[in-house]
């Protein structure tokens, strides 16, 4: 199969081979303008999502952004993926009409080094347990569809 990118991720990539380690990035399925401050990785809607590549952002902090113009299954989808690529944090922004974000803290992720000399491998695992955060009625759904969603293999 092959493996397709997000936009900027092979930037990402790069950095992450040189052990460059950004503070935060951004998944966004929808372009929003005014986030600078973080790297941000690009999902147009034309982009087979079932052929991203996300090993670059093991053991770093994701924040999803979406909005109604992303259908469901693709942002439960896109979320799915990302926790089986064990991300240190993973966090759902849906953007409602007005710009409120509706936040939903997915999981976590646990990481260790890996002690070549003494043979321990590194370990990776990533804890599925979204919780809503900003209290709405939309976190909620949100929440209780990703619950439903949880990918195989996760911890709860």
């Amino acid at each position: 199969m092959n493996h397709a990118y997000a936009i900027n991720a092979r930037d990402l990539l790069e950095s992450r081979k040189h052990g460059h380690r950004p503070g935060s990035v951004t998944v966004s399925l929808v372009r929003v303008d005014g986030r600078c401050d973080e790297l941000a990785l690009y999902l147009r809607p034309d982009m087979a999502i079932d052929r991203m590549d996300w090993r670059m952002v093991v053991d770093l902090d994701l924040v999803v952004l979406a909005d109604a113009s992303v259908p469901l299954d693709r942002v439960l989808q896109v979320c799915a993926d990302l926790g089986r690529a064990k991300p240190r944090t993973l966090v759902l922004q849906f953007l409602d009409g007005t710009g409120f974000p509706h936040t939903v803290d997915i999981g976590a992720g646990c990481h260790r080094r890996g002690v070549p000399e003494q043979r321990i491998p590194p370990e990776h695992s990533f804890f599925w347990l979204p919780i809503n955060t900003a209290g709405t009625r939309i976190g909620g759904r949100l929440k209780a569809a990703l619950r439903e969603r949880k990918p195989q293999g996760l911890n709860a």
